[in-house]
């Protein structure tokens, strides 16, 4: 697919992944990647690990691909395990590139949803694919 899309769309950025080892890092960038994903199962509320017993630690995963990935000028996004702002600085010093923060943005004034509160905190509605409307 990703051969197919950089053959259609040459000038189209193209953020591959999401992966985990060198391995299937070198894939995604001989394939075209112009940027790759990092992360498996690390996500504050990813079931990948638990379900399907696959993943790796996050901040491993950054540095051993980020280090690959440098080679070809390809950037890496550290995609899950965003927790804390600690945990930004460890994945730009582990290599990565850009971080996603999905969880600690979701609960912002700017981000889409109307807030509610539960269990004493104001939070928003979840709509991600490992929300309970996507697994049913």
């Amino acid at each position: 697919m990703l051969n197919h899309v950089k053959r259609q769309y040459p000038e189209l950025d193209v953020v591959a992944g999401n992966v985990v080892t060198v391995r299937q890092a070198r894939r995604l960038i001989e394939g075209g990647a112009d940027a790759l994903r990092v992360g498996m199962g690390s996500g504050s509320v990813s079931a990948t690990q638990e379900v399907c017993s696959v993943g790796r630690a996050q901040l491993t995963g950054i540095y051993h691909v980020a280090r690959f990935a440098k080679e070809f000028n390809v950037p890496v996004i550290a995609d899950g395990g965003i927790s804390f702002s600690g945990h930004i600085v460890k994945a730009l010093c582990a290599g990565a590139s850009s971080v996603m923060m999905g969880s600690m943005l979701a609960g912002t004034e700017e981000s889409p949803g109307e807030f509610f509160f539960l269990g004493g905190k104001r939070v928003k509605k979840f709509k991600g694919v490992a929300s309970q409307e996507a697994i049913l």
